[in-house]
């Protein structure tokens, strides 16, 4: 299974990243950014399995595609935001990180208010 992999990459990241934060602040980071970016890498190939079958279930249900892909692209913010975050967390910029996780919060609802109404528009014509 994947997971095994992502957690061996995980682990053997976490050793490294707390062996050298004693000495060298900065590169405790790097290796921090670049696990992240190596298990990113690692699901790559799942999310895209995501993403297509949420296509298809837009296709299969006639719902607007725009629907999926206004959900695809909040849950994309939301992933970003909270991986940007911990980044930035991971090198002692807590107040930026929470900056960047309001900034994500905000756009999330701003990207929802398309999809809140096309589900709304949804009811209505189900209902009428």
């Amino acid at each position: 299974m994947d997971i095994f992999k992502i957690i061996g990459v995980a682990i053997l990241s976490a050793v490294a990243i707390l062996c050298v934060r004693q000495t060298r602040q900065d590169v405790a980071v790097v290796l921090s950014i670049a696990a992240g970016l190596v298990i990113l890498l690692m699901i790559l190939n799942s999310l895209t399995t995501v993403i297509t079958a949420f296509n298809d279930i837009a296709e299969t249900t006639g719902i607007d595609s725009g629907l999926f892909s206004g959900v695809i692209k909040i849950i994309g913010v939301g992933y970003l935001t909270e991986f940007s975050a911990d980044i930035l967390e991971d090198g002692g910029l807590k107040n930026l990180s929470d900056k960047v996780i309001f900034a994500g919060k905000v756009l999330i609802m701003l990207m929802a208010l398309p999809v809140l109404t096309e589900i709304l528009s949804l009811i209505k014509e189900l209902l009428i």
